[in-house]
C-alpha cells in the first residue's frame, strides 16, 4: 500500500528587499537565505522593519521556522504577507532594484495582503524554553513574492534580529494529478482568511496617512473628518514644511467660504470675510504663539469649532440660509468667536479695579 503525502518542503528564496540591516555582512539580511554558520540579520534601527522574499515561483507557505537569540532584539509582533497582484498588469507595481550581490532584481511594491500575524514566544522569558519558533501559516494562498514584517520587537526600541537560516515550509508547485486533487479537497475545507485582515494600515497607509489617523484618535475626531482637513491642509501648505503660516491659514479659510453658494469667487469671500476678523480667528488657532499652526492644531481647532456639539442645524446670523455646510457653521460662529476673543484680549489687557 502506497500511502501519498502533502508533506510541506523547506524551499529556496533569495532576501530581495530590506528596510535596512546593520552591515552588508555578518548583519545582511540576504544570510537568512544562505548564511554563513553564525550569522544573522539585524536592523539598522528599531520596528517597524521588513523583509521581501522571492521563492522564484509560486509557493503556498505552510509555516515560518524564526531562530531567535533570547535576547530584546528577538521579534515579538510580527506578520507575513503575500503578494496580491503579481502577474497582474493592473495594480503590480513593480520595482527595479538590487540584490545584496549588486544584480538587478525586480521587487513589488504590492499591493500586500496578511497571511498571518502573531505573537512569537522568545525575547528574555522564552529563552530558557527553545531558539528556534514555528510559525504555523496555512490558508493556501500562492505567490511568488512574501513579505515578512516585525511591528514590534521584544526590547521596544531595540533593533531586531533574527538567526540565518529562516526558513519557509511550503507545498510544492507540482504535485501527481491524484495528489492535486487531494490538495483541493484540503483547501477547500480549511477556513479561509478574514476579508477584514487583508487591509493594514502600515501596509496600505502612506506614513503621513497614519500619523493622521494617531492624532485623530488622540482627539476622538471621526477619521473621514480629519482626512478631508488633511487634504485642505496639505493644499494650503504651499511651501510643505507640514505647518500653515497666517497667510495659508486666510487662504484656507477664504475658500471654505467660497463653497458657502456656488459661483461665490474667492474676491466676493475675501470681502464678506476680511483679514481681521481672520486675525481673531487665528489667535484662537495659533495657541502657542509661533506663528504657524501645525496639523494637529488646526485638526483640533477645525473639529471642535465646526463639527463637535452639532445637534440640530441653527439659522445663520448673516443671512437666511441654515448653517448645515462648515461655511455656514463658519458664519453662524462668526460674530460669537469674534465676541468672545475680544473679551478675552480684553481680560488680559485691562487693569485690575483701584479701590477709592
Amino acid at each position: 500500500h502506497h500511502e501519498r503525502c502533502l508533506a510541506p518542503v523547506a524551499m529556496p528564496y533569495k532576501v530581495v528587499d530590506w528596510s535596512s540591516q546593520r552591515d552588508d555582512d555578518r548583519h545582511a539580511a540576504a544570510n537568512l537565505a544562505n548564511g554563513p554558520h553564525g550569522s544573522m540579520w539585524e536592523s539598522h534601527g528599531p520596528p517597524e522593519q521588513w523583509l521581501v522574499f522571492d521563492f522564484g515561483m509560486k509557493v503556498a507557505v505552510s509555516s515560518m521556522q524564526l531562530r531567535c537569540t533570547g535576547l530584546q532584539m528577538d521579534p515579538k509582533d510580527i506578520l507575513l504577507f503575500r503578494c496580491g497582484a503579481e502577474g497582474s498588469a493592473a495594480g503590480a507595481n513593480m520595482l527595479a532594484k538590487k540584490d545584496s550581490s549588486g544584480d538587478p532584481v525586480v521587487v513589488p511594491d504590492g499591493p500586500w495582503i496578511i497571511a498571518r500575524r502573531c505573537l512569537v514566544g522568545a525575547g528574555p522569558s522564552g529563552r530558557s524554553e527553545k531558539s528556534a519558533h514555528n510559525v504555523p501559516v496555512g490558508g493556501g494562498q500562492r505567490s511568488r513574492f512574501w513579505r515578512l514584517e516585525v511591528k514590534e520587537a521584544w526590547g521596544g526600541n531595540r533593533r531586531v534580529r533574527i538567526l540565518a537560516p529562516l526558513v519557509f515550509h511550503c507545498l510544492p508547485l507540482e504535485q501527481r494529478s491524484e495528489d492535486n486533487v487531494l490538495a483541493g479537497m484540503e483547501l477547500q475545507f480549511q477556513r479561509q482568511p478574514s476579508l477584514t485582515t487583508m487591509f493594514s494600515e502600515v501596509v496600505n497607509l502612506s506614513r503621513e496617512n497614519r500619523d493622521m489617523r494617531m492624532i485623530a484618535r488622540k482627539h476622538g475626531i471621526p477619521i473621514d473628518i480629519a482626512e478631508k482637513v488633511l487634504e485642505d491642509f496639505k493644499r494650503f501648505d504651499v511651501d510643505k514644511t507640514g505647518s500653515l503660516d497666517f497667510r495659508d491659514f486666510v487662504g484656507l479659510l477664504r475658500v471654505l467660504v467660497a463653497r458657502r453658494q456656488a459661483g461665490l469667487s474667492s474676491k466676493s469671500a475675501e470681502e464678506k470675510m476680511p483679514e481681521s476678523r481672520v486675525r481673531g480667528l487665528w489667535q484662537t488657532v495659533d495657541v502657542d504663539g509661533s506663528g504657524r499652526i501645525e496639523m494637529e492644531e488646526f485638526l483640533v481647532w477645525f473639529h471642535f469649532a465646526f463639527h463637535v456639539n452639532v445637534q440640530e442645524p441653527e439659522w445663520s446670523r448673516h443671512s437666511d440660509r441654515v448653517a448645515d455646510s462648515v461655511a455656514e457653521q463658519f458664519y453662524a460662529a462668526l460674530g460669537s468667536q469674534r465676541l468672545r476673543t475680544m473679551v478675552n484680549v480684553n481680560a488680559q489687557h485691562s487693569e485690575p479695579l483701584q479701590a477709592v
